[in-house]
């Protein structure tokens, strides 16, 4: 095997952990910033995200957990370890869903938003990458989570992340809704000519 890929084999837990790091990092960062730029919070108070938020930092640690620990409880860790084109794809697809996720919240700008503010009207994004794909972020979020399951399926991991795919899903289904009162037509019409998530559902 190429001395490459052998280095990325017996590094990933390693990788795997500073890309859960830089997307945590620029996803506060991405906050700190949109907050900075309009004076007003960003962080909405609704349920779905607030759910959403606790699932995502329980998946995570489950998988350090999982990567680090010497002896990881049998409810953690109870399926053979993938050969190493499963480990490479899901390195390729946890550092993807990264960028995709870093560019999506910072092409925002202004408009990034963690979950609903009400009372809030931002700028409805139709270019770049929103002018396909509505929410680019969340489809990070997917990604990475296929990618995780590549690397370390286990028990509780799988059971997390469909509860955290589920979560993602309400909370979408939320924020278009929320959308749709706060723009009317323009965002109908940006419903029709782009797609929730690729493949679609």
């Amino acid at each position: 095997m190429d001395v490459m890929l052998i280095w990325f084999i017996e590094n990933v837990r390693w990788l795997v952990a500073a890309e859960l790091l830089l997307f945590q990092g620029f996803f506060l960062a991405a906050g700190i910033l949109a907050s900075i730029r309009t004076g007003k919070p960003v962080r909405g108070k609704n349920r779905e995200a607030n759910i959403a938020i606790i699932l995502f930092v329980l998946t995570f640690a489950v998988v350090l957990v999982t990567l680090f620990a010497p002896r990881p409880p049998f409810w953690f860790y109870i399926m053979e370890p993938p050969g190493p084109g499963y480990t490479l794809a899901g390195l390729f697809l946890l550092y993807a869903s990264l960028v995709l996720g870093v560019y999506s919240s910072f092409y925002m700008g202004k408009s990034w938003r963690v979950g609903i503010v009400q009372g809030q009207k931002t700028e409805l994004v139709q270019t770049g990458i929103f002018r396909y794909l509505r929410n680019p972020y969340f489809q990070s979020y997917y990604m990475k989570f296929l990618g995780l399951l590549l690397i370390s399926p286990g028990g509780l991991l799988i059971a997390l992340v469909l509860l955290s795919s589920f979560s993602i899903y309400r909370m979408v289904l939320a924020e278009e809704k929320y959308l749709l009162e706060l723009h009317g037509e323009p965002y109908r019409l940006y419903m029709k000519s782009s797609y929730r998530f690729i493949p679609p559902f």
